[in-house]
């Protein structure tokens, strides 16, 4: 009879454990919101690896555009092969039919005239996306986010051109991962020059960017459910003060045309006023906490504040340094460039201006009578978050007009 020996036993089973909880990523109690950008996503990919390494892996994506094709993979951990998805991709990977010249950027005059002439909806088709999408995102993979006992969960943007509504579609709510994956698609979908998803009659459906090109209203909602999660990490795919490239030829109706596109992309789409709402809010949080625990130590009044249950919006803007002319053509996909800006992003390179521009919230007649009473050198910090209290976030959001919100 073989003796048993209890120490050796011991030891089979800690080799057994570590390697099971080696295997097992520790995921965060944050959230991760990564907008739109087209090729600058590349960069955005990269961040997003670097603050999973820093942080540890997300539970809860939610993308808009080219923040929708890798918030799968995100959940997944899977950054290898995110960054050979964004570091290989060609025109060729994306469009069957390429509305751009591959080399400037611009639109091709003689194809886009053609498809106007024969009543096509868009400039261009992207067909080869949707192919794409399948390459990096299985049924299995998306079965395995589904019943993943961390409750992996991702969510994209989208906009319906006939009701001219945001709606978002949640791995949650949706149990086929092909339909999933239309939503995807669909998302990063920029209209006039890539295709429509057609669906439920005579409903089309495009790019959320057009309408939320950062998904931040969703992602605090659930944030407001979720009480474990008190930090929302946002990849912003553009400068904090982007600067439109001002080489401008006004000759020809395309060229108007793409010089149109890019005006709306880097000064409307991406001018995100919920995210300067929420600044201003904060600092006037800021201000009447500061001013009230003033008075009240000036009166020997000690006060009973509740304590605070905060949520904390960290904002990562894109590089200015790698804001060039062609990174910002969105829909130009080069892989040197797209290597150069995943490396970036992968090494934490971000925007290193503070996100706040106190002076522009402040009456300089209230700041220079109070600036015994109030300090805002905290605000003027390039990492400092948007921190706001849970029923505040609560009552700006019952502010806001509701959106909808289908499976």
């Amino acid at each position: 009879m073989r003796k048993f020996y209890p120490l050796g036993l011991l030891l089979l089973l800690l080799n057994f454990s570590s390697q099971l909880f080696a295997q097992t990523p520790a995921y965060n109690n944050r959230l991760l919101v990564v907008g739109g950008g087209g090729a600058r996503g590349a960069w955005a990919a990269g961040f997003a690896k670097n603050l999973s390494t820093k942080y540890g892996p997300y539970r809860t994506v939610y993308g808009t555009s080219t923040g929708s094709l890798m918030a799968p993979l995100i959940v997944l951990n899977h950054f290898d092969a995110l960054k050979t998805a964004y570091t290989s991709v060609t025109q060729r990977s994306i469009f069957n039919v390429n509305p751009f010249n591959p080399k400037t950027g611009n639109i091709k005059a003689l194809p886009a005239i053609f498809r106007l002439i024969i009543g096509k909806n868009t400039l261009g088709e992207s067909k080869n996306l949707r192919k794409l999408i399948n390459q990096f995102v299985s049924a299995e993979q998306y079965s395995s986010i589904r019943n993943s006992p961390e409750k992996l969960s991702f969510t994209v943007t989208v906009v319906d051109l006939t009701t001219g509504k945001t709606e978002y579609k949640s791995s949650q709510n949706i149990t086929d991962s092909e339909q999933m994956k239309d939503w995807m698609w669909a998302s990063a979908n920029q209209p006039l020059f890539m295709s429509y998803y057609p669906r439920k009659g005579k409903s089309v459906y495009v790019d959320g960017g057009v309408l939320e090109p950062v998904p931040l209203t969703e992602a605090l909602r659930y944030a407001l459910k979720d009480k474990t999660i008190n930090d929302i990490d946002v990849i912003i795919n553009q400068p904090i003060t982007p600067l439109l490239d001002t080489v401008f030829e006004d000759r020809g109706v395309l060229k108007s045309l793409n010089r149109l596109v890019s005006v709306w992309l880097t000064e409307i789409r991406d001018n995100d006023t919920l995210i300067s709402q929420l600044i201003a809010l904060a600092v006037n949080n800021q201000i009447t906490e500061q001013m009230l625990m003033a008075l009240n130590k000036n009166n020997l009044v000690t006060p009973a504040l509740p304590d605070s249950d905060d949520i904390n919006i960290h904002l990562h803007y894109f590089p200015p340094n790698l804001y060039t002319p062609e990174n910002q053509k969105e829909l130009l996909f080069d892989k040197q460039r797209m290597l150069q800006m995943w490396q970036a992003g992968e090494s934490g390179q971000e925007d290193p201006n503070p996100k706040f521009n106190i002076d522009s919230f402040l009456n300089p007649r209230m700041l220079n009578e109070n600036t015994t009473l109030l300090n805002f050198g905290n605000l003027k910090q390039a990492d400092q978050p948007i921190t706001l209290p849970r029923t505040l976030v609560e009552r700006f959001l019952n502010n806001l007009n509701k959106v909808l919100i289908t499976p």
